[in-house]
């Protein structure tokens, strides 16, 4: 705790910002649940179409090595 006291007095714009950071935070638990800053959260990709189709293409495309042409997804077989 005197190692907090410590840093808020030598750095006076600290404590100000820290208020509205948790400020911010609360507001953002309430209004919608703190989810939103959770990386691995991506139930707001799937419920778009077009932003679900970029994902799951993503998916299939980070994976695979360098090569031409550019763009080239060799684990997606098509057509069956």
């Amino acid at each position: 705790m005197e190692k907090i006291k410590e840093l808020i007095r030598n750095n006076p714009r600290l404590l100000p910002f820290s208020l509205i950071a948790f400020v911010i935070l609360v507001y953002y638990h309430f209004r919608g649940g703190l989810s939103i800053f959770n990386p691995g959260y991506v139930n707001w990709l799937i419920e778009n179409d077009e932003l679900a189709t970029a994902f799951y293409s993503f998916g299939y495309f980070r994976y695979e090595p360098w090569g031409f042409p550019i763009g080239k997804i060799g684990s997606y077989f098509y057509p069956l």
